[in-house]
């Protein structure tokens, strides 16, 4: 196929589509990895850490002999929802700065980066719950972490309806 493109078109011609080819791919690799590396760290962090959340829960599954394509999606759903509220919380810090005229943004409180980091701490959690439930042993201090974690919160009933 390539023999008759060439002779169709001519050799120059060909390398020449194929050079803008490459330049375009190289092009669009460069944008992908410059998009990627203006991320603050703390969301490439919480993007590592549900992906590691992701890929260890579907290994204590598996372990578990209890895969469901249901659970799954609930899990991609709460993460999307997850990362909605991130992007929410940076918006909002955004407004705050544009809104008071200020011309350093690193004066304000980042409350979209002290949102992911708290979700960080959740995927983390989450992580050691599944290495837990997969056998792995887990170590007293967070075994600890993970009794709070999971323990309700000493309200009342009253208390939780409050403002609904």
């Amino acid at each position: 196929m390539f023999t008759k493109m060439a002779y169709s078109y001519g050799e120059s011609q060909m390398n020449l589509e194929l050079k803008l080819y490459g330049y375009v791919m190289a092009a669009g690799v460069g944008a992908i990895l410059e998009m990627i590396s203006s991320i603050p760290a703390v969301i490439n962090a919480l993007l590592a850490l549900m992906t590691i959340d992701i890929l260890s829960g579907l290994g204590a599954a598996y372990i578990m002999r209890n895969i469901s394509a249901q659970t799954c999606l609930f899990g991609m759903v709460r993460k999307t929802l997850v990362l909605m509220l991130v992007l929410a919380s940076y918006i909002l810090t955004y407004m705050v700065v544009v809104t008071s005229g200020a011309d350093d943004y690193r004066l304000h409180v980042p409350a979209g980066g002290m949102v992911a980091g708290m979700f960080c701490m959740y995927e983390f959690i989450s992580i050691i719950e599944n290495c837990a439930q997969a056998g792995i042993y887990i170590p007293p201090i967070l075994q600890r972490v993970l009794k709070i974690n999971n323990e309700p919160l000493p309200f009342t009933k009253e208390q939780q309806n409050v403002g609904r």
